[in-house]
């Protein structure tokens, strides 16, 4: 919030001006007020330089918005929304879980009982990765997860990475992002297999308990669960997109649209291909 604090003291400032005062490096101030922006906290005029606003009536129309706390109530209007239709996607997914034919829904989920089992499984999981990779981890684990990761991201695979709490820039994966809180360690690997753990925010007081599923349900949710709660509200401090990663496959849609627009707001032109199948038919569908 230090840049929308930083808007609220001067009223009308550039994307530099706003980098300098709320010490945001210039590479994410970009991201931050495009965040601002989407949750209607902030308004952008066009032209050059593009000035952020968010001032009160009275000010020309162009820079007019709404008060703060009037934005703030909307804001959290929003976040409730998101919820309920969290919880209804939920209480979907388990309904088709519980009346799914049992031929359909073979895969168990397998209790992980000590860390090394966890580790061991987490390591699998990583390596099975083809396409994109979801994780969410603790600083404590990076050391034992780094070696994986850097191979896999010299793969080509995307990875998004969460840690909870203080972290620094992972710069071996495609985008690193920031919870300061605790949660669930989740590994996604190609929407396939998966690796959850609780209780591991506290590694030498607390013995966690991991599960591995390959249940398609299950990581449908936790998908869902991960892409739309964790890494929606969480602080995005490193992306390789335009920089060193120009070139990606992704299987979550929401990431490949961040990566197309980043990508724009540099100057490059964007070229996609879209494969997939129809819901309702199953036919295949390839668009270039």
């Amino acid at each position: 919030m230090s840049a929308y604090l930083v808007l609220l003291r001067n009223k009308v400032m550039t994307s530099t001006q706003i980098s300098k005062e709320a010490h945001i490096p210039q590479p994410r101030v970009y991201d931050v007020l495009k965040s601002l922006e989407d949750k209607g906290l902030v308004i952008v005029s066009e032209g050059r330089p593009k000035l952020y606003s968010i001032v009160s009536e009275g000010r020309p129309k162009l820079y007019r918005v709404e008060e703060p706390r009037k934005a703030l109530k909307k804001l959290a209007y929003r976040i409730i929304e998101k919820v309920k239709e969290n919880y209804s996607f939920l209480v979907d997914v388990l309904e088709e879980m519980y009346v799914s034919k049992a031929e359909e829904s073979r895969e168990g989920i397998w209790k992980l009982n000590s860390p090394n089992r966890i580790y061991d499984k987490i390591l699998d999981v990583i390596s099975d990765a083809q396409v994109e990779l979801l994780i969410s981890a603790y600083d404590h684990m990076l050391d034992k997860l780094k070696s994986k990761l850097k191979k896999l991201n010299r793969k080509g695979v995307s990875i998004c990475l969460i840690t909870y709490g203080y972290s620094e820039p992972q710069k071996y994966v495609d985008e690193h992002r920031v919870k300061k809180t605790i949660g669930t360690v989740i590994v996604i690997a190609d929407r396939s297999e998966m690796v959850f753990v609780t209780n591991w925010h506290e590694p030498l007081r607390v013995v966690p308990t991991g599960f591995y599923t390959k249940n398609i349900h299950l990581i449908r949710l936790f998908n869902e669960y991960f892409i739309h709660n964790l890494r929606d509200f969480a602080e995005p401090i490193y992306t390789s997109w335009g920089k060193k990663v120009f070139t990606r496959k992704f299987l979550n849609l929401v990431r490949a649209i961040n990566m197309i627009n980043i990508l724009r707001r540099s100057g490059r032109k964007v070229t996609l291909k879209v494969s997939g199948r129809y819901v309702k038919t199953g036919q295949k569908l390839l668009k270039a």
